[in-house]
């Protein structure tokens, strides 16, 4: 499916873009989609298309995060993501998809849904999954300099 002929194309700014448009959906639906093209692409032996994938779903985790936490979930999830499917789907550590802890991920989690509570105030409504995803996003963007 993911075959240079009929596939993806391997073009990393197409990719960028199109995985951006899915983060901004940010939903359980957008994990789901990056976690099915990332293992697909694990699959498929596609390490730059399964990196890409995988750092997108890293940002979904993130962007999800606060509704994670508090369901209960953002452990299992976490664990699994870095127990199980990760090393799946990008096991060559040469490749640039860096590493997900999920003990980082917790902490991080909760200093997101901190951050989220206190925009809800100022702003003074809740966050719809949009809102929160372009939060967090462009919170990620300055982090990354």
């Amino acid at each position: 499916m993911l075959g240079s002929a009929g596939g993806l194309p391997n073009n990393p700014r197409w990719l960028k873009k199109r995985c951006t448009a899915v983060l901004l959906v940010g939903n359980l639906e957008s994990l789901g989609v990056l976690t099915i093209c990332m293992r697909l692409a694990g699959e498929a032996k596609l390490n730059h298309t399964a990196t890409a994938f995988y750092q997108a779903a890293t940002r979904c985790l993130l962007i999800l995060g606060p509704w994670l936490f508090r369901h209960g979930i953002a452990r299992a999830i976490g664990e699994y993501y870095e127990h199980v499917l990760l090393p799946a789907c990008c096991p060559d550590p040469l490749t640039g998809s860096g590493c997900f802890y999920s003990s980082y991920y917790l902490r991080s989690i909760e200093m997101l849904d901190r951050m989220k509570t206190r925009i809800e105030r100022e702003r003074g409504h809740a966050l719809d999954s949009t809102e929160l995803a372009r939060v967090i996003l462009m919170e990620l963007a300055i982090q990354d300099g």
